[in-house]
């Protein structure tokens, strides 16, 4: 018998699937077992499948996403058997986003897929970027998406607006573009929403734009391309309302800004590359000028060209690592006026691995930083009100690659390379 192309191609698949599976489930028995010698509060979480990504939120307070694209609620009891298929056929290597009641995602063809009520809806644009991220306000949802004006370079990059489309003839709405920014944006930006004025109002939308590829060659994030400008977006027009452009040869060497609390309001945390390595920087709106942002505050570079700082913050409280590729030394920072000070604490930590999208491995819950060492063999509870000490070690069994909070809970989830996740059950 003659197998066409695509049959053959899907048997190959399916083998490849089955082997992988094989190989996960006699992973999983050496792995926990592993586990449980070193830290009797660790416990396997039951997937069917090696998992590619975990994200906070859905129904049980933690999402996973296999790699054969199949979408999981984790379970709701440590020992369940089994964990909840919610979506299959999606991009495991595409950002996951959830919020008021939703979860989106991409789909392998390039679609905005979203989970509501427990109804699926995929929407007809098929131009979801494959590193972009998801902005879910209560009536829309923002994504990052290739222009659609076909007279436009295919690879430029817009922001965009999708609504449902209700239909009495469907039994879940569909989801489509109505508004697309007109400034062309990174195309793995991840837009957020901040309120950067005291007005009481959930803010607008802030995204990294003005892509480049001269002025600063790193590609630590993934690509070489690197953003120039933070643009604030009006959340239903997604037209321009404040900007910041940075003079060459400086760039912003990140993905999505952070928000932080600042005089009544918040401001937004990046880093700044130039000459002198990467430095943090504090950016909020220009009271001289209501079209534009600004750097309010500034920190010391890093004195090294292409050596990068990798943030984090509670909202309240700021940290960096430095060189989280070498070495990787944690810094507390404070700010005092226009400057960023900041203050060594310990090395030999990260929270990032060379060329990944996900901005920050470590996991800020309560007063606790959750942090792995530069081997990513050990998890590391970092105290953040007495002087940053480590108060709990937990050894793995092998690297992770991420943690995330379940849901509201002080329990971690922890993702180890082979696709494994774990549970800290503190």
């Amino acid at each position: 018998m003659i197998l066409r192309p695509r049959r053959r191609q899907a048997i190959q698949k399916s083998i490849k699937l089955s082997v992988a599976s094989i190989s996960y489930g006699l992973a999983i028995n050496k792995i926990a077992n592993a586990a449980t010698s070193q830290a009797s509060s660790l416990r396997t979480m039951a997937f069917p499948e090696p998992i590619a990504q975990i994200v906070r939120g859905g129904p049980t307070g933690l999402l996973a996403i296999g790699k054969s694209g199949t979408l999981y609620a984790a379970p709701k009891e440590l020992h369940s058997t089994a964990a909840q298929i919610l979506g299959k056929g999606l991009d495991h290597g595409a950002p996951i986003a959830t919020g008021h009641g939703r979860i989106a995602a991409r789909t392998m063809a390039g679609a905005l897929w979203v989970l509501e009520n427990g109804k699926e809806s995929i929407s007809q644009e098929t131009s979801i970027a494959p590193h972009g991220g998801f902005c879910i306000l209560p009536f829309g949802i923002i994504a990052i998406v290739r222009r659609s004006d076909k007279l436009v370079d295919a690879g430029r990059f817009v922001a965009a607006r999708f609504e449902p489309l209700v239909s009495a003839s469907q039994a879940s709405p569909r989801w489509r573009a109505i508004a697309q920014s007109a400034v062309e944006v990174t195309p793995d930006a991840q837009p957020i929403q901040v309120a950067l004025d005291p007005s009481g109002d959930d803010g607008q939308i802030i995204v990294m734009a003005g892509p480049n590829k001269e002025r600063y060659p790193h590609a630590v994030l993934g690509d070489d391309i690197e953003p120039t400008s933070i643009i604030e977006l009006e959340r239903h027009s997604l037209s321009t309302l404040r900007e910041l452009n940075l003079s060459p040869p400086f760039v912003f060497e990140d993905i999505a800004p952070r928000a932080v609390a600042y005089r009544q309001s918040n401001a937004l945390l990046t880093m700044q590359s130039g000459p002198k390595g990467a430095q943090l920087v504090l950016v909020a709106p220009n009271q001289s000028n209501a079209a534009k942002l600004m750097i309010v505050a500034i920190g010391e570079p890093i004195g090294i060209p292409n050596r990068w700082m990798s943030p984090l913050t509670n909202g309240n409280q700021i940290a960096s690592i430095h060189t989280p590729h070498i070495g990787g030394v944690l810094h507390e920072y404070k700010i005092e006026g226009a400057k960023l000070i900041g203050l060594q604490h310990m090395n030999n930590l990260t929270n990032h691995r060379i060329g990944s999208r996900l901005l920050n491995m470590a996991s800020w819950i309560e007063n606790f930083v959750w942090m792995p060492d530069h081997s990513r063999t050990q998890l590391k509870r970092i105290d953040t009100r007495n002087g940053w000490q480590i108060t709990k070690v937990i050894t793995l069994p092998e690297k992770l690659s991420a943690t995330v909070q379940i849901g509201h809970s002080t329990r971690l989830a922890i993702l180890l390379d082979s696709g494994l996740v774990l549970d800290s059950g503190t």
